[in-house]
């Protein structure tokens, strides 16, 4: 099974989701190129992130990590995009992944965040320094990442399980299940669910 052809796949979720690590392997397995946003930011910038949080704190940041991500989503070949764990508090940013990916939430706990984090990596990442503000934003963001994905996956397995779970999960947004007579082709399907999910889905009937 293949996610959505023609459409970029954007990978979300808090740090330590494993994006990078995830997205490089569901690229190999999809036969498309791979695109971290932050390694874009540093590429364009000249500087490193903890460089430009210190020049141009974090409002600084999120601009040129909005232009990066939008740049990406609009590339012709249909990369899997790594985001960065706030990228989706950009209003702009959440409207391109409706508008243009398929978005797949990689899904952590907080704990989990925590411990593949570290303290030693604080420097790289500094929004990660504070252990309180660090549980706050993964807190606030929850709702952020549910409201623009369209599936979510249990990231805390391995790499590999999770590139499998990604190829095995239901699509649920419309631009998604638009592409479900595609993937049928010439075969008939069972699709269970209610109304105004039937509605959205070419070819679908209520029985």
């Amino acid at each position: 099974m293949s996610l959505p052809a023609g459409r970029p796949v954007a990978l979300i979720g808090f740090m330590g989701a494993g994006k990078t690590t995830v997205g490089r392997l569901l690229a190999e397995r999809e036969g498309r190129p791979f695109a971290d946003v932050d390694d874009a930011i540093v590429a364009r910038a000249g500087r490193s992130i903890p460089e430009l949080f210190e020049a141009e704190g974090e409002e600084g940041f999120r601009r040129r990590e909005e232009e990066a991500v939008l740049a990406l989503l609009a590339r012709d070949d249909a990369p899997v995009v790594a985001l960065g764990g706030g990228a989706v508090t950009r209003a702009r940013i959440v409207e391109a992944l409706r508008d243009q990916a398929t978005t797949v939430w990689l899904e952590v706990d907080v704990e989990t965040a925590r411990a593949r984090v570290g303290e030693a990596s604080a420097h790289a990442r500094p929004l990660a320094a504070d252990p309180a503000g660090f549980r706050e934003r993964f807190a606030a963001r929850q709702a952020l990442y549910a409201g623009v994905a369209d599936l979510a996956v249990d990231a805390a397995a391995a790499p590999a399980a999770v590139v499998e779970a990604c190829l095995r999960a239901a699509w649920t947004r419309p631009g998604c299940l638009a592409a479900v007579p595609a993937l049928l082709g010439e075969r008939r399907g069972v699709l269970v669910a209610d109304p105004a999910v039937l509605e959205r889905v070419p070819g679908a009937f209520l029985a």
